[in-house]
């Protein structure tokens, strides 16, 4: 059964004593006020009740609070997405290796083809680093075509869509 006192209070008995003694106490001075009478069942029916609930509640506030602290020691990741930093890819960059930075980005892509981080750094990386601005505008379309990118996103992928649109006509 239980180890100990610990276990015991752990399982909800600590608000199932103190609500029966709460219970024992209303009614003692509900009767010696001259209140109500309450008989023996009544009386043990609510005081059975009130243990229950203590007991209850008890044990749902000690269950909630380690659900919480185990929440803040180990946090499970859920609520805050993964957003990629590419730190590997732009060390490649820094050192020169724009081939092995290129095969980094397109494997990124090939693990996340719908994340717009992804789709954004690629574009941004024919862009600015390969120079490759016809490679870059296919990226930025796809970017505003994915349905998860935001309006901000959106709206930097428009204008440099437009850009580059723009930069392709005059030549």
């Amino acid at each position: 059964m239980y180890k100990s006192v610990d276990e015991m209070l752990h399982d909800g008995w600590g608000g199932a004593i103190v609500c029966v003694g709460a219970g024992v106490i209303i009614f003692t001075f509900v009767r010696l006020l001259g209140g109500v009478r309450v008989g023996a069942i009544p009386m043990a029916v609510g005081l059975f009740a009130a243990g229950a609930m203590g007991r209850v509640i008890q044990r749902a506030v000690v269950q909630g609070a380690g659900k919480a602290a185990e929440a803040v020691v180990n946090p499970s990741g859920k609520t805050t997405p993964y957003v990629p930093t590419f730190s590997h890819i732009e060390t490649l960059v820094i050192r020169g290796d724009l081939a092995g930075a290129e095969q980094e980005r397109l494997e990124e892509e090939m693990r996340a083809p719908e994340h717009p981080q992804v789709v954004m750094r690629i574009a941004e990386f024919y862009l600015r680093t390969k120079g490759d601005r016809v490679t870059a505008l296919s990226y930025y379309e796809r970017l505003v075509a994915l349905p998860t990118v935001g309006a901000e996103l959106t709206g930097y992928a428009r204008r440099k869509i437009e850009e580059l649109r723009s930069v392709a006509d005059r030549g």
